[in-house]
C-alpha cells in the first residue's frame, strides 16, 4: 500500500518540477535561473520520497522492538553518505541547477540508507527473537519487490505522460497543473482496479460507505 501511494507520489513531483516551482516561486526576483534551480533539486529530492515516507513506519517498528539506538546510529551513517554524494556531485556539476540536483538526490540516498538498515535490524531482531511476525516479515519482503517494480513501471508511464502534457506549457496556470496531476492520479487508480490490484481496492474501500 506504501508503494503503491509513494511511487506515483514521486513520479508527480518528478515530471512537472519546473511548471510546479514555477507557479509556486516564479514570481519577482525569483523567475528565471531560481525557478530551474529549485526544480532540479526537486527532481533529486523525489528519488528519496518513497524511502522518507517508509521510515515512520519502521522506527515505529524499531521501537517496539526496543531498538533504541539503531535509529540513531542508522540517522548517522545515512548522513555519512548524503555529505560526499551532496558535496562530490557539487563539486563536479557544471552549473547551479546540477549542484541542486546533487544536493537532493544526496538526501534521497541518505534516506534509502537509513530505510535499508532500520529495515536489516527490524528484520534482525524478529528472527532472533523466534517471533511469528518474523516469518511474515520474511514473506512480506520476498512478495514487496516485485510489485514496487510493477508500481515503479506505471509510475514511469505516469510520469512521461506528464511531461509530454507538460511540456509545451512550462508555465501552466493555477488550475490547469492541480487539474493534469488529478487526472493522472485517476488514471493510475483506475488501472490497477481495472487489473483487481489487491492494495488499490483496499484503498477504495476506504472511501466506501457502510
Amino acid at each position: 500500500m506504501g508503494a503503491l501511494l509513494r511511487i506515483p507520489a514521486a513520479a508527480g513531483l518528478f515530471a512537472p518540477a519546473y511548471p510546479l516551482s514555477s507557479l509556486l516561486f516564479g514570481h519577482g526576483a525569483y523567475a528565471g535561473d531560481p525557478v530551474a534551480v529549485t526544480a532540479a533539486a526537486l527532481c533529486g529530492y523525489t528519488f528519496g520520497l518513497p524511502a522518507l515516507c517508509a521510515t515512520r513506519p519502521l522506527l515505529a517498528a524499531a521501537h517496539a522492538l526496543q531498538l533504541e539506538k539503531v535509529p540513531l546510529k542508522a540517522a548517522l551513517v545515512s548522513l555519512g553518505l548524503l555529505v560526499p554524494v551532496s558535496i562530490g556531485g557539487f563539486l563536479f556539476s557544471e552549473g547551479t541547477a546540477s549542484a541542486a540536483f546533487s544536493v537532493g538526490l544526496g538526501l534521497s540516498a541518505g534516506a534509502w540508507c537509513n530505510v535499508l538498515l532500520l529495515l536489516l535490524h527490524v528484520n534482525g531482531a524478529l528472527r532472533t527473537e523466534g517471533k511469528d511476525e518474523g516469518e511474515g516479515l520474511r514473506k512480506f519482503s520476498g512478495a514487496c519487490p516485485p510489485a514496487c517494480l510493477v508500481y515503479l513501471a506505471a509510475a514511469l508511464v505516469m510520469a512521461f505522460c506528464l511531461i509530454l502534457l507538460a511540456e509545451p506549457a512550462q508555465d501552466m496556470s493555477l488550475l490547469a497543473l492541480p487539474i493534469l496531476i488529478l487526472v493522472a492520479v485517476a488514471l493510475w487508480f483506475a488501472g490497477f482496479l481495472a487489473f483487481r490490484n489487491e492494495d488499490a481496492r483496499a484503498l477504495a474501500r476506504l472511501f466506501r460507505r457502510d
